[in-house]
């Protein structure tokens, strides 16, 4: 999301959905009391119906679908059978902030779709206290058109934001927006989020669900598919957020206005900040104020055929001076307990996850079984399954990487979004922060962790070989070695980069036992 302009954005995001929320017909306004918002949400927000179904059902009703405002949506001039679904659901997002304003009347309240096929044009705003479910049979597909001229479709399913301060500029700052929201599936893989493999005109990234400035978020049991450029999952500035038992699906690799064909920042989930320098987060309602995650855990998901499947790929600094001269006038910004646990990463495109600037992350009993583009496309050295760059005292056991070039490399980052003269006079970028684990740090970390290299290759490696051989042989694979870089793009090959290296303990198929003593070798 750093193709616009934050005013192109407003327009895109704020503009378009206001042009479709405004009421533009002369129908009659119901008064909204207390019961008669609740008699509402009863009739027509319990069960979210197809559009099929609810014409059937509210065929000769004088009123179909009113909105906390007492409106008839269905009466609005811009309602048509693109934008119909994105405006009866919102109506009743609307309905359940509006019951939930009432003195002594907050409670959770869920909203379930039936099974069938929903279309959403436009962003559907999910305020706090609110349980989005997913039937089984459930489908529901992003389209990139509104039947309206002049009015773009939105770059966004789902946001957690209240209708209210949804159009509102900066209404959100810091963890202090919604709360308590979850959006839930059956987990079987039958109730998806279509994304439809879709690129935005304006500015090429889709995205499924927007999770900003929010605490207490549950995204569970969900089948995403179809992404291209953009994120299934944009996760900004909140905290206690989880992503459980999710199946996310296909990256569509194909051509859009980005810079290549496919983009290595289209991570499936992605860990954000909202900055305006990084043109980070693509809504309105919430602040630039460059707050990381805090306490995000990403757990038994699966993820396959993704360019990414979890990471961050632009990282924050604030100023401590009012004209920096050196690294050490900015602060920079982390996301803070990011665990990912239990997760399935198969056939990642260019690598499988990015920590940058993650402070104390937790990787444990994961499976990242191959990592398709066997180079790294800016200097042709081994692609790598896991980048650690600016990460602080990270804990990496468990897990076990399969046919990946190289299991992990740990380096600094130089961002091209934040620059500085320096006292000489010399423009110099922003780097992140590494202690450069010594080897002793690296074993402790990654002696419970295991790698299996291409069958065919510790085959021929071990055949015919005495143990102490195959291991020297051995040594010198990719796909073994976690590796420290001083440097930050490993350019060249020159071994004085190398802080330290490790090689990881290596398995010669999936049920074996791991082949080398419990110390790690070193390098």
């Amino acid at each position: 999301m750093r193709t616009v302009s934050r005013a192109l954005t407003l327009i895109l995001v704020g503009g378009v959905v206001a042009a479709l929320l405004v009421p533009t017909s002369a129908s009659a306004r119901v008064s909204m009391t207390k019961a008669k918002v609740e008699q509402w949400l009863a009739s027509t927000c319990t069960t979210f119906e197809t559009q099929a179904a609810f014409k059937t059902r509210t065929a000769r009703l004088p009123n179909k679908m009113l909105n906390a405002d007492g409106y008839d949506v269905t009466r609005f001039t811009k309602y048509n059978v693109y934008t119909s679904d994105s405006y009866r659901l919102n109506a009743c997002l609307s309905l359940i902030e509006k019951a939930n304003s009432f003195s002594g009347n907050r409670k959770n309240r869920t909203i379930t779709f039936a099974p069938g096929t929903f279309k959403l044009s436009n962003a559907i705003f999910v305020p706090s206290d609110t349980t989005v479910v997913l039937s089984s049979g459930t489908t529901i597909n992003k389209l990139m058109t509104t039947g309206i001229s002049g009015v773009r479709a939105s770059s966004s399913m789902f946001q957690t934001i209240s209708p209210t301060r949804a159009l509102r500029s900066n209404a959100v700052k810091g963890y202090d927006g919604e709360r308590n929201i979850t959006f839930r599936g059956p987990g079987d893989g039958s109730a998806t989020i279509n994304m439809m493999g879709t690129v935005h005109p304006a500015f090429d990234k889709v995205y499924g669900v927007v999770i900003g400035h929010a605490s207490n978020v549950r995204v569970e049991g969900i089948r995403f598919r179809n992404n291209h450029l953009g994120h299934f999952l944009e996760v900004s500035a909140s905290q206690d957020t989880v992503v459980k038992g999710n199946d996310f699906v296909n990256d569509i690799r194909g051509d859009g206005k980005a810079a290549t064909k496919a983009n290595p920042n289209a991570e499936a989930i992605n860990v954000d900040t909202p900055d305006s320098r990084t043109k980070g987060v693509n809504y309105t309602w919430g602040a630039m104020d460059r707050y990381g995650n805090n306490r995000l855990t990403i757990e038994d998901n699966d993820f396959l055929y993704q360019n990414r499947a979890v990471g961050t790929h632009v990282m924050s600094a604030v100023a401590r001076v009012t004209t920096p001269r050196k690294q050490e006038d900015w602060s920079l910004r982390y996301h803070t307990a990011v665990v990912l646990k239990n997760n399935r990463i198969v056939d990642s495109r260019f690598d499988a996850v990015k920590m940058l600037n993650w402070r104390s992350p937790v990787l444990e009993g994961n499976l990242i079984d191959g990592i398709t583009t066997r180079r790294n496309v800016s200097n042709n050295l081994p692609a790598t399954a896991v980048i650690s760059q600016g990460a602080e005292n990270p804990t990496i056991r468990n897990n076990r990487f399969v046919d990946v070039p190289e299991p992990m490399l740990v380096r600094t980052y130089d961002s091209p979004h934040y620059s500085f003269t320096n006292a000489r006079g010399v423009t110099e970028k922003l780097r992140s922060i590494n202690t450069y684990p010594t080897q002793g740090t690296l074993q402790a970390h990654w002696c419970t962790n295991q790698a299996q290299g291409p069958a065919d290759r510790v085959a021929l490696f071990s055949a015919g070989k005495d143990a102490a051989t195959a291991e020297r042989i051995l040594a010198k694979e990719p796909w073994r070695r976690l590796t420290v870089y001083k440097n930050t793009y490993r350019s060249g090959s020159s071994v004085g980069q190398i802080v330290s290296e490790v090689l990881m303990p290596w398995r010669s198929s999936a049920s074996a036992t791991i082949d080398t003593p419990s110390e790690c070798s070193t390098r």
